[in-house]
């Protein structure tokens, strides 16, 4: 029997320089020679003539099984206690049927989640997925991505001593909920990624995927929580008060939708109605300090118009929701002549957009 080194065929030369009939005889030599070699060492042999060019059909049919069946044995050598994930990767790398890559990726990064190595595991994901576009292990992938992105999500620790796992986690949960979206752990990606993003201040990445969460998923019991958050984070977006007025009331618009929605449970659960309460009642002075901040701007560089519908929609508000103390400020904001131009409403009261009281 033929025992030449992995990678060679007949008289030392590469597979790819047999001819059909020259692969043929090789891989009966291989076959020969198998009992007495390991079953990592035949299937190396057997690889290097998969890529043989122009191979009998019944041949290439032959060998694609004989490689299926050889790695089913040489698995249980790399994977376990005895894990090679070197070994495995230099497989996944040979020019092989991708069912076999696919298998081969999928077991290297389990095992090197197993050792603690997340994003490299998840790495291994990416270069299959970069390979084929579809695959047979597709659902296997999709949970190993999953694992390693929600691990990193809940790891508080650091690397290189100032970094986050979970600032680092970011980019593989973008990746499960964009190409794994049957996953079922794609829900807790989703919430996982919203909460992170907030953490670094990208409000308008956190809100959009809380935004998809409710879309694709609208049956979760996750969605209720989703939909609250989107407000409370939209609040947490201005900032300054003065800056985004419209994002304000919108927020405030949500909140009350929200409650619309979930009357029966706000009515049993008495923690629940009383954070909505306090969401709600923060909106609202948020909308009115807005206003009295523009008012009070308007007034400084002398422009009556503006300074009295500001100071007015303020007065609406804070009355409306029984804030006394802005409403003292709003009217000390009020011009001291009356408009003309047909803005101000009988009563004092301008026309507004504001929220309806808090509460309510």
């Amino acid at each position: 029997a033929c025992l030449l080194p992995a990678g060679c065929g007949a008289g030392g030369r590469r597979s790819k320089e047999l001819r059909p009939e020259q692969a043929v005889a090789r891989m009966a030599e291989v076959e020969a020679a198998a009992p007495g070699r390991s079953a990592l060492a035949t299937f190396y042999d057997l690889a290097e003539l998969w890529s043989t060019a122009n191979l009998p059909p019944e041949t290439r049919v032959a060998l694609d099984e004989r490689l299926e069946e050889t790695l089913a044995l040489a698995l249980p050598g790399l994977i376990g206690a005895s894990a090679d994930e070197e070994t495995l990767g230099d497989l996944f790398d040979l020019d092989l049927p991708r069912r076999l890559r696919a298998r081969l990726a999928v077991e290297r990064a389990r095992v090197l989640l197993a050792q603690g190595e997340r994003k490299d595991a998840w790495r291994q994901i990416r270069e299959l997925d970069q390979l084929y576009r579809v695959h047979e292990e597709r659902a296997a992938a999709g949970a190993l991505v999953a694992e390693a992105g929600l691990s990193m999500a809940r790891d508080d620790g650091h690397y290189f001593w100032m970094f986050r796992y979970r600032d680092a986690a970011v980019e593989l949960l973008e990746d499960l909920v964009l190409h794994y979206p049957a996953e079922p752990r794609c829900v807790e990606a989703y919430m996982e990624l919203a909460s992170i993003l907030a953490e670094q201040h990208e409000w308008t990445r956190a809100i959009e995927r809380l935004e998809e969460l409710v879309v694709y998923f609208p049956d979760a019991p996750e969605v209720r929580e989703a939909e609250l958050r989107i407000p409370q984070l939209r609040l947490d977006q201005v900032g300054e008060a003065e800056k985004d007025r419209g994002g304000l009331v919108r927020a405030h618009g949500e909140i009350g939708q929200w409650k619309q929605r979930h009357a029966e449970e706000l009515a049993r659960n008495a923690a629940l109605a009383e954070r909505v309460r306090a969401l709600e009642q923060r909106a609202v002075r948020m909308v009115v300090d807005s206003d009295l901040s523009i008012a009070a701007y308007y007034r400084r560089i002398e422009q009556e118009t503006g300074q009295r519908l500001h100071a007015e929609r303020a007065l609406a508000v804070a009355e409306a929701n029984q804030d006394t103390g802005r409403a003292a400020r709003a009217r000390a904001l009020l011009p001291k002549q009356p408009a003309t131009d047909g803005k101000a409403q009988p009563g004092g009261q301008a026309q507004t957009d504001a929220p309806s009281p808090a509460g309510k």
